[in-house]
């Protein structure tokens, strides 16, 4: 198992030839797939890492997936971290689910994120 964190780890970090570069990288098919599969992992540590990565390179073809997270994973720091990446990924179907996070979420601290969220939104889309 501590062989596929750091295999995965080191598909993601050296993803541009150029380190001091701050390019990121086109994802292939292979990529997004693996990148769906790290986020439905049972295991909580490897489900993280392909969360964040999932916002971090705006893949839309996570936004279901991470809804999911979003309402039904057990681990809350997980749930704050899908709502952050829906949020950076901007798809017309996450930024809903986490305007319902706000009612609608069991948890305190998601609902408070979902709301700031929901507020920095309008706040850019203002300007």
């Amino acid at each position: 198992m501590k062989r596929l964190i750091i295999f995965l780890s080191l598909i993601f970090f050296t993803s541009s030839q150029n380190f001091g570069q701050a390019k990121k990288k086109e994802l292939t098919k292979t990529d997004v797939s693996n990148l769906i599969i790290c986020i439905n992992s049972e295991n909580e540590g490897i489900r993280r890492c392909g969360v964040y990565f999932a916002g971090y390179y705006k893949v839309d073809k996570t936004v279901i997936s991470l809804m999911k997270i979003l309402y039904e994973d057990d681990c809350e720091e997980i749930r704050m971290l899908a709502a952050r990446s829906l949020c950076k990924i901007g798809d017309t179907r996450g930024l809903f689910a986490i305007k319902r996070a706000v009612k609608f979420n069991d948890r305190d601290k998601v609902k408070q994120l979902c709301f700031f969220l929901c507020n920095y939104e309008n706040n850019v889309a203002r300007r």
